[in-house]
């Protein structure tokens, strides 16, 4: 398995839903944050600008049973449709630092 959850839970194979935190065991240097919305665990990468490839959240969200996530960046508000290198889509909400305190009522909007 290429994903590790971190924390309290279910370490197993596709069980990405019972941690906090997350890891790629290919780039260990990287953590990411995810957060539990309706009975989903949505990870949250934060960037600084466009050139980021979020190539472990790609990683993340082809084992995730959702289509969700969320980048917290420096750029206005937007919605990407995103697809894996293995062919799965998700929606990619991509947040400015100042509405993290409203990260529930974006994801209620656009999910």
């Amino acid at each position: 398995m290429i994903l590790r959850c971190l924390g309290l839970g279910s370490r197993e194979r596709g069980d990405l839903s019972q941690s906090n935190f997350w890891i790629n065991l290919l780039l260990p240097l990287f953590c990411y944050k995810k957060i539990q919305y309706k009975n989903w665990a949505i990870p949250i990468e934060v960037k600084s600008g466009h050139n980021a490839k979020l190539r472990s959240l790609h990683l993340y969200m082809d084992e995730a049973p959702h289509d969700i996530a969320v980048r917290v960046w420096s750029q206005p508000l937007s919605v990407d449709m995103v697809k894996t290198p293995t062919g799965k889509e998700f929606k990619l909400i991509n947040i400015p630092f100042y509405y993290v305190c409203l990260l529930e009522k974006v994801l209620e909007k656009y999910s």
